[in-house]
C-alpha cells in the first residue's frame, strides 16, 4: 500500500527523496523538518539518520540532487559539486572491498558490512543510477506534475510518473483538444 504522506514513484530511492519537494499541482515540501525526514526514511525502508544528521545538511543535499535530476533530465553531465557531495557521503558507507567471481573473472568490489542509513543510502542510490548507462532520468510529461522518475534508456513508452492520474489526465486532455 502506498504511503499517503509521500509520493514514492521515482523508481530510485534518490528520486523519491528529490520528489519530496516536487509534485502534482500545488507543490508542498513533504520534508519540512527532521521528524518528517525520519518518517520518510521509515516509509522507504532505509535506516534513519535523522537524529545524527543536522537537518540543514539533509535539505542542502536534496537541493544538490534536484540540480542533478534537472541536469540529467536535460541531457547534461552531473555537476561536479554534486559528485563531490556524493563521494563525501559514500566515504561514510560501512564496508570493505571484497574479491568476487563474476562471469568467470575475478572482480574487486566494495561490499557493505551494514545497511547504510539515510543520506548514505540515498548517495548510493544516486551512484547506482549515474553508473548505469542503461538508465535515464525523466520529468513527468503531465502539465501539472514536476516529479522525476528513472526509466530504462530508450523507453519511449513511459512519459509519466504514474499512469494514474498523470497519464490518464494528459491523454483525456489531448482527446478533448482533438474533438474541439
Amino acid at each position: 500500500m502506498a504511503d499517503p504522506e509521500f509520493i514514492l514513484l521515482g523508481d530510485a530511492l534518490w528520486l523519491d527523496f528529490v520528489n519530496t519537494v516536487r509534485g502534482r499541482g500545488k507543490v508542498v515540501d513533504r520534508l519540512p523538518d527532521a521528524a518528517a525526514y525520519h518518517r520518510w526514511a521509515k516509509a522507504t525502508r532505509i535506516g534513519s539518520d535523522a537524529d545524527a544528521t543536522p537537518f540543514q545538511h539533509v535539505r542542502r543535499f536534496r537541493a544538490r540532487l534536484i540540480e542533478l535530476a534537472e541536469a540529467l533530465h536535460g541531457g547534461k553531465a552531473a555537476p561536479s559539486t554534486v559528485v563531490t557531495s556524493l563521494n563525501t557521503l559514500l566515504d561514510r558507507a560501512p564496508g570493505r572491498e571484497q574479491l568476487t567471481r563474476e562471469g568467470g573473472a575475478w572482480r574487486l568490489r566494495f561490499g557493505a558490512s551494514a545497511v547504510p542509513e539515510g543520506l548514505v543510502a540515498i548517495a548510493h542510490s544516486v551512484a547506482t543510477t549515474l553508473s548505469d548507462a542503461a538508465v535515464e532520468v525523466h520529468e513527468c510529461a503531465a502539465d501539472e506534475c514536476t516529479l522525476f522518475f528513472a526509466v530504462p534508456k530508450g523507453a519511449l513508452d513511459r512519459r509519466w510518473c504514474n499512469l494514474e492520474p498523470c497519464g490518464r489526465e494528459t491523454r483525456v486532455e489531448r482527446r478533448r483538444g482533438a474533438l474541439r
